[in-house]
């Protein structure tokens, strides 16, 4: 299956309808084992390209409380303010309302086999004044799943769908099919408890 990578990274050239068996996103259900940041940012630019997403997540939903081992902060560089950004995600770490922080690393004097300036390592450089989202910005990790979650059923509603307490149990990849184990009924998922589900046909995994 060919996967055109302008259905995944912004900008790239679109050849769906120049090469021969191009994945067609309408078409394609596309399924992410993990329900963190990545996982989540991974559906959006998903959904946003036209896929049919489905998000299994083996922990419980953060709904219910905090899962364990996520209560710490993460560092959110340019990079991803700027993509919350071009998704149209309305957080409240990033963008005008958000409080400013540092600033943005400048890596341009991290190299340098050769010494002096080149080598003198990341620059810490302030963010300038009216620019919201070059700048460096702190949250914590249920947060910011919360909120990334929130955005996804604000934004696709009908295009993404994430099963929490649905473990990965194996992939097919001769068959084209993953398999699933719900513990419970997942939220948007009508499962039986401790049931499996295959995932079969046209389908894209991340």
């Amino acid at each position: 299956m060919f996967l055109d990578p302008a259905d995944i990274i912004p900008g790239a050239d679109d050849s769906d309808d120049e090469e021969e068996g191009a994945v067609v996103p309408s078409a394609t259900l596309a399924v992410v084992i993990g329900a963190g940041p990545v996982g989540l940012i991974t559906a959006a630019y998903l959904a946003r390209r036209g896929f049919r997403v489905e998000v299994h997540e083996s922990g419980p939903n953060p709904a219910l409380g905090p899962r364990p081992n996520s209560q710490y902060p993460m560092v959110l560089t340019q990079r991803a303010l700027l993509a919350f950004k071009e998704l149209g995600m309305r957080v409240s770490f990033a963008g005008p309302g958000a409080t400013p922080h540092r600033g943005t690393y400048d890596m341009s004097h991290a190299g340098g086999a050769g010494g002096g300036a080149a080598s003198s390592g990341p620059v810490l450089r302030p963010g300038k004044p009216g620019d919201a989202y070059r700048s460096t910005a702190v949250v914590g990790r249920a947060q910011l799943e919360g909120e990334l979650l929130a955005e996804i059923r604000r934004l696709w509603p009908h295009r993404v769908t994430v099963h929490y307490g649905s473990t990965l149990k194996r992939i097919d990849w001769d068959a084209k099919a993953v398999v699933v184990e719900a513990e419970g009924a997942p939220q948007g998922a009508p499962l039986s408890a401790s049931s499996d589900r295959a995932l079969r046909g046209n389908s894209l995994f991340a």
